[in-house]
């Protein structure tokens, strides 16, 4: 998928803020397993907005491409929905994305026709050559700005380096992170390491 590099820098940014002030306010800040708490915490006091509510819809993930969605309304005010029976890793992961889609919004990142949508993200979001429209490239940066306050770059350098001379156990590594494992395999692949390595 091709996203412009400004963008880019600039999700990469705002991710390593809110690392950074939740570095300065919480003990145990190193722990590898960060808080989804207190980063709505910092979203709230930091950015000085009001406190998302998170609504769990009656739609089993099972039975639905969508997992999550945010609805923003006069510009502070959120709604955060997620499917319900969720594990903890991939509620954790929804509702993370969902806050850095309010963080990141501006208006020409929405689409209003929900349909359209997510018509284009499915067929956008899984192609390496596509160039997708303003709301397609929003989610993308907004998974990795998540990716990036969970489970940096840097992180992954470091797991990649520890196991240089054996295989990779991404259960662990989900485990340790408590994010999804998908994730894990797709940001620690050989493509994803080096094509956002180009960008910092």
């Amino acid at each position: 998928m091709h996203i412009k590099l400004v963008d880019i820098h600039n999700c990469r940014a705002r991710a390593h803020d809110f690392a950074h002030q939740y570095s300065l306010q919480f003990i145990g800040s190193d722990d590898p397993e960060k808080s989804v708490d207190r980063l709505i915490d910092i979203y709230t006091s930091y950015l000085a907005r009001p406190r998302p509510q998170i609504l769990e819809l009656d739609i089993d993930f099972k039975e639905s491409a969508v997992y999550s969605g945010v609805f923003i309304k006069d510009g502070h005010h959120v709604d955060i929905c997620i499917a319900k029976n969720l594990n903890l890793c991939w509620k954790r992961f929804a509702i993370a994305k969902e806050v850095f889609h309010s963080v990141l919004d501006e208006e020409e990142f929405r689409n209003m026709n929900i349909n359209e949508h997510l018509q284009s993200v499915l067929n956008d979001f899984p192609s390496e050559d596509a160039k997708p429209n303003r709301s397609v490239a929003s989610e993308w940066l907004t998974e990795m700005a998540t990716m990036e306050f969970l489970f940096p770059y840097e992180k992954r350098k470091s797991e990649l380096s520890a196991s240089a001379h054996g295989q990779l156990n991404y259960r662990n590594i989900a485990q340790k992170y408590r994010i999804p494992q998908v994730k894990v395999e797709r940001y620690l692949s050989a493509e994803y390491m080096e094509n956002l390595g180009k960008t910092i």
